[in-house]
């Protein structure tokens, strides 16, 4: 597996927590949490009610797999904070630049600003819930190195 999820709800926003690791996502895991993705976007009342929180060793969607993500997501902009290991690679900017294009509310942070991510999403007094969320993850997938210089940057305990 290269990518897993989690929902954590509070009373009026549910967050999408996903990590992803240095692995493009595979397009059976990619299919299969756009669909849960869809359920939860028709579930919410509003699109403002939602964010995701993703943090990727360096994988991430295929030009096809974006255009999937666009159906998802829609017109509607989804405060999304992108946590990547670096901004160096032109490639991975460029993916980045992509996923801006199909979401304008999407905000890319490096593992140093993790918590000023939580600010953007305006759940940083979330913090231990969604660290502890983003740990039982990390138990299901291989290293993700960006969650532990997240971890070492941010003062936080790996579990």
């Amino acid at each position: 597996m290269e990518m897993d999820f989690a929902v954590l709800e509070r009373a009026n926003v549910r967050l999408v927590i996903c990590l992803h690791t240095e692995v493009d996502p595979p397009a059976h895991e990619w299919e299969q949490t756009l669909r849960q993705l869809g359920a939860l976007m028709a579930s919410a009342p509003a699109t403002q009610q939602l964010r995701m929180l993703v943090v990727t060793g360096g994988g991430g969607p295929d030009a096809r797999q974006r255009a999937q993500l666009r159906e998802v997501w829609g017109e509607h902009p989804i405060k999304v904070a992108l946590l990547v290991p670096g901004l160096g690679n032109p490639i991975k900017r460029g993916l980045v630049t992509a996923l801006n294009w199909i979401n304008p509310a999407l905000a890319v942070f490096t593992p140093d600003r993790f918590r000023h991510a939580l600010e953007y999403l305006d759940l940083h007094h979330e913090l231990p819930n969604i660290w502890h969320e983003l740990c039982t993850l990390q138990s299901k997938l291989p290293p993700v190195r960006t969650l532990a210089t997240i971890a070492q940057t941010n003062e936080l305990t790996l579990a």
